[in-house]
């Protein structure tokens, strides 16, 4: 096994548009896929990876402003073989959310302690998904997850319950015909309200918008309506999407002609979606991102074209 070690050395990376951003971490993994990152209190960070042997980890550090934001990479463990993409990964119940697809086609879920580092629920999906799953913590405890699968159109939308032990309960299990992204998507919940990010064929990128609501008397949970948004720009990797504390949507692209990794800002309380900001900077290549919030900045995880791990801050 080969550590993961940080080799770190923060520098100022400016983009051709309006902003710039802070490479604080910089790893010496090998690989061509996407990794997933997620932060919680205290500035603890996760990175979840797909080594050049296709094992996958879950992998912990801290976020040490003292040292001027720089990502320090502390144990990591193995968690499967054989992963043909990304994972993904966000915060549950004080736990550690990791959503992943092997290559039998099954879909993972599973919750860690975060300090130390040990499962505590795994559940498996026998879907044939294909393609990389998206997971995101939903409301009152339960999970929401994504997926495509190449034999099948169309998207998949799962709200999971987490149940005792190694069990779950699916409360809703819709696929979207009307939709077909190219490959992965990427899932974001706040107040009722699921975005999907994704890109069709032609590498246009959508933004799906699901409204949910509760029935009052027997608590059962529907999907009330959705809409989608062809955006107006286009990328070459699966888009990834996140929101802030500040109520907005985050989400990031990769710009192949100009090689540029784009953040931009939304607004999507209402019907009309409002671009609030727009952010860059220069890649180096890119065969992969994810994003994720902290603190009143978000933060990239993204392969560059040497295939090397990065993390940067949006200033």
């Amino acid at each position: 096994m080969r550590r993961l070690i940080a080799l770190l050395t923060v520098v100022v990376v400016l983009g051709v548009g309006l902003s710039s951003a802070e490479i604080i971490y910089t790893s010496d993994i090998k690989t061509d896929k996407t990794p997933a990152i997620t932060m919680c209190c205290e500035g603890k960070v996760f990175l979840s990876y797909t080594d050049d042997s296709d094992t996958i980890y879950l992998a912990r550090g801290i976020l040490r402003t003292t040292e001027g934001q720089v990502v320090k990479i502390g144990n990591k463990v193995a968690i499967g073989n054989e992963t043909p993409d990304h994972p993904d990964l966000g915060f549950f119940n004080g736990q550690i959310l990791m959503g992943w697809n092997e290559d039998d086609g099954n879909v993972y879920l599973a919750l860690f302690k975060p300090e130390e580092m040990t499962r505590t629920a795994k559940f498996e999906y026998r879907p044939n998904a294909n393609n990389p799953i998206s997971v995101t913590p939903f409301y009152e405890g339960l999970i929401l997850n994504t997926w495509t699968s190449k034999d099948k159109p169309g998207l998949t939308l799962i709200v999971t319950k987490p149940k005792v032990g190694d069990d779950f309960e699916n409360l809703i299990d819709n696929r979207y015909n009307e939709f077909e992204p190219k490959e992965g998507s990427s899932v974001a919940y706040m107040d009722d309200v699921a975005i999907v990010a994704w890109r069709d064929d032609k590498n246009v990128v959508h933004i799906t918008r699901w409204r949910f609501q509760q029935n009052e008397i027997t608590k059962a949970l529907s999907v009330i309506g959705y809409k989608d948004n062809e955006m107006d720009f286009k990328t070459e990797v699966d888009p990834a999407v996140v929101f802030g504390d500040d109520g907005k949507l985050y989400i990031t692209w990769y710009n192949k002609g100009m090689d540029l990794i784009e953040c931009a800002s939304y607004d999507v309380s209402s019907q009309v979606i409002n671009k609030l900001d727009h952010k860059n900077f220069e890649a180096g290549g890119c065969k992969g991102l994810d994003i994720t919030y902290f603190e009143g900045n978000p933060y990239i995880a993204y392969t560059d074209g040497e295939g090397i791990i990065k993390v940067a801050k949006i200033m």
